[in-house]
């Protein structure tokens, strides 16, 4: 008979390798990229990074007999973020358990399963996150003045998909103050068909009913979604070199730091080769960036397609690890991302990013002191393990990347 610390076993030793492996390869062509380390820790608490700024100024030419130009030396400014939690809950329930628990196939098949969906769910809120400005906002909605459970979305519908487990915002509080009116809602049922209302519906947890309106805020703010208790615990994803709204980068101010801030192109809905290459030629020249990657939003993505197509231009894919397919510019793949701003590309050079971690992604020890990490949640009939990852996403030259908008 299979048993707890032989089930705890199997996922230390086959599960917890195999998910490791396939979310470090699989999570999105960016993410394989991007150095994961732990290099930069200082104190336990916080990453460190020293970024070089501009060059060593002790050069110049001289004549014979002059002095020797003053030594300079290679300016550098430290770069700080704190680790964000990243989890993934395994669960499955006493029924299931006792099932699968006298056959090493259904155990396996149950397992199996179970990991396959965890990784899944996984990969898509770390892309997600890696695309966010560290807010955990997936999306906005519209007010609704009568109770409900079905809300339009405005913006980011394709951050959402049914199972998640989310809260919802709004600004009913005391003197329009911000409000969580749904506190683990789950999504049971996702409209996002085109030329239709965008829409979520939501149930509790528990499947049981849910009925509230939605506020906005005194200056017209909307209404928002995160997934459940992550607001502003999120990891500092692109979206936070962009947005002037956001002061600060990695400790730092961007208004006295401009090499901080990344250069923003508008392509004014006319995406072509040249439009690319006037792109990497700026941040080339400018920056000394090497770009190595683009990533398009959807219709960023079919609009190079189509400008491909219309000028009779072979199409040449790339095909990367982990399964993805790529468009070509030159040798630069042209990637396209869900959760990418629809009619932007994104200029990357990935060997300047950084995931900093704690560690690997790797399963928490059990609170029963056992040692088995799947374990009984006290007062419910099932059975849980977490994985878990600390870490933050950190860019060490945000000035030499580059975004395209209005690319369609």
């Amino acid at each position: 008979m299979i048993t707890m610390t032989t089930a705890s076993r199997a996922l230390k030793t086959k599960y917890g390798p195999l998910l490791t492996n396939q979310l470090n390869v699989n999570t999105s062509p960016f993410y394989k990229e991007v150095e994961k380390t732990s290099k930069y820790l200082v104190g336990g608490n916080q990453f460190v990074m020293a970024a070089p700024i501009g060059i060593n100024g002790g050069i110049g030419a001289i004549n014979e007999t002059d002095p020797l130009p003053t030594a300079g030396y290679q300016e550098h400014a430290n770069l700080t973020t704190v680790p964000k939690t990243l989890t993934g809950v395994f669960r499955i329930t006493d029924k299931a358990w006792k099932s699968a628990q006298k056959s090493e196939d259904a155990f396996i098949n149950l397992f199996t399963s179970e990991a396959q969906s965890l990784e899944k769910g996984t990969k898509w809120d770390l892309n997600r996150q890696m695309w966010g400005d560290g807010t955990g906002i997936m999306g906005e909605l519209a007010p609704l003045a009568q109770p409900g459970n079905t809300f339009t979305i405005t913006t980011g519908i394709q951050n959402f998909i049914e199972g998640q487990v989310v809260d919802i915002y709004d600004y009913s509080g005391a003197s329009g103050a911000l409000n969580k009116v749904v506190d683990r809602g789950r999504i049971i049922a996702v409209n996002n068909k085109p030329g239709g209302a965008m829409t979520i519906t939501l149930t509790t947890i528990t499947g049981g009913p849910i009925s509230v309106a939605l506020t906005a805020g005194a200056n017209s703010e909307p209404p928002y979604v995160t997934m459940q208790g992550s607001l502003n615990n999120e990891i500092t994803g692109l979206a936070t070199l962009h947005d002037n709204n956001i002061p600060n980068l990695y400790g730092l101010p961007k208004n006295t730091n401009p090499w901080l801030v990344p250069h923003t192109s508008d392509a004014q809905g006319a995406l072509s080769d040249s439009v690319i290459q006037n792109m990497l030629n700026y941040l080339e020249d400018h920056f000394g960036a090497n770009i190595n990657m683009i990533q398009a939003g959807a219709n960023a993505y079919t609009a190079y397609f189509a400008y491909l197509e219309a000028t009779k231009r072979n199409i040449n894919i790339q095909r990367l690890a982990g399964g993805f397919t790529a468009l070509s510019y030159g040798e630069i793949p042209i990637i396209r991302d869900r959760f990418a701003p629809a009619t932007t590309m994104q200029f990357l050079e990935t060997a300047k990013w950084h995931f900093h971690q704690l560690g690997d992604w790797e399963w928490m020890d059990g609170y029963a002191g056992d040692g088995n990490i799947l374990q009984q949640v006290p007062g419910y009939a099932y059975y849980q393990a977490t994985l878990i990852k600390h870490a933050d996403l950190m860019c060490e030259h945000p000035g030499g990347q580059g975004r395209l908008i209005n690319c369609a």
